[in-house]
Formats: C-alpha cells, structure tokens, sequence
C-alpha cells in the first residue's frame, strides 16, 4: 500500500503561526483590562456606570488616546490606592446626570459658567431639552466656539433669560454650580 504524501508546512506558515501566537499573548493585559472595568460596572445603577466609565483613574478607556494622562496615572498608581485622586469629566457627568433628573422635557437652559464639559454633556444627556450659552443662535462645535460666543448673565439680569424663553440657568453660586428653576426666581411666572 502506497503511503500517502505528506503536505509539508512552510516557512511561511510557521512564520505566520509564530506571530499570531505572539499578538494573541501580546493582547493579554488588554483582556484584564476590560475584565477589571466590566467588574466594576457589572450590577452597577446607571448614574454610577458612566461615572466609572467616564472617571480617567478607574476607567482605562477613559484614559486612551491621551498619553501624557496615561503617564500621570502610572506614576501615581501606588498613591491611588491611598486616596483615588478626583476626575473632573466623572465629577461633570454625575452632575449633569443627577440634575437632568429635575428637568422637564421643555425645558430651556442658559448655561452661566465657562464650562465646556458642562455644555457638551448637558447638550446631549439633557436632549430634547436645550441648552444655549448665548441667547443669539450659535451653533458650537468646539472649545474655540463656545469661548468665543459664551456670554455670561449678571444675575440681576435673569429675568431677562425668562423673557426670552429661557426656564432654567446653571450658574455658579457661594454653594458652587447650581441649575435654578428661573421661574421659582421669579415668583412663579411663566415666560
């Protein structure tokens, strides 16, 4: 009985075996990596998700893409676990999130303070409801636009806001960063 012929494996292919070995071990970490976040945010209400998705040192998704925020956190890992340091995109989200709670689908807001992160987590987190930073239609599509077009209210002058439609303002308070019911201001008029 003839013996079958054998199909010798290339070069190539063990070349190319060998290096599908090394990526798959090479992406190792990686899989930790989302293993770790997914534990964190498994079982977790919403509010407390996006601000562990959103908070740049317990989400390494938070921080891609922005090497000298990657380099900062490896130098202070070992202090981390002293006092987790504050992130300020986690601390806006949950604002934003927690204060949205308490506006009506109508709701039109004035954004009072110079924050951007503010504005474009309001923006769509608070949609349908809008959000303006100016009272002319400006449409703002990075920080130069919202610098350049934000302009500010005095709060003597709310009752402006309300007469142009506006029913609630974020603004900055002695109690920090407050949004406030124009129309409770105002005695309960509608605009």
């Amino acid at each position: 009985m003839p013996k079958s012929p054998r199909n010798p494996v290339s070069l190539r292919q063990w070349l190319f075996f060998a290096a599908l070995v090394f990526m798959v071990f090479w992406g190792m970490h990686n899989f930790s990596d989302y293993g770790s976040l997914f534990s964190k945010l498994q079982g977790k209400p919403m509010l407390e998700r996006g601000s562990i998705g959103s908070n740049e040192w317990q989400s390494f998704l938070a921080r891609a893409g922005r090497p000298q925020l990657q380099e900062i956190y490896y130098k202070s890992r070992p202090l981390e676990m002293l006092s987790p340091p504050q992130s300020n995109v986690a601390m806006g989200w949950r604002w934003v999130v927690e204060n949205g709670e308490h506006l009506p689908p109508d709701a039109k807001v004035y954004l009072n303070v110079p924050g951007l992160l503010l504005y474009f987590y309001g923006a769509s987190l608070w949609h349908p409801s809008a959000l303006d930073v100016t009272t002319e239609t400006v449409v703002i599509k990075d920080g130069s636009t919202f610098e350049k077009n934000a302009k500010p209210v005095p709060s003597n002058e709310f009752s402006r806001l309300l007469e142009s439609g506006y029913t609630h303002v974020v603004t900055s308070t002695r109690w920090g960063v407050r949004l406030l019911n124009l129309r409770e201001i105002a005695g309960g008029t509608a605009p």
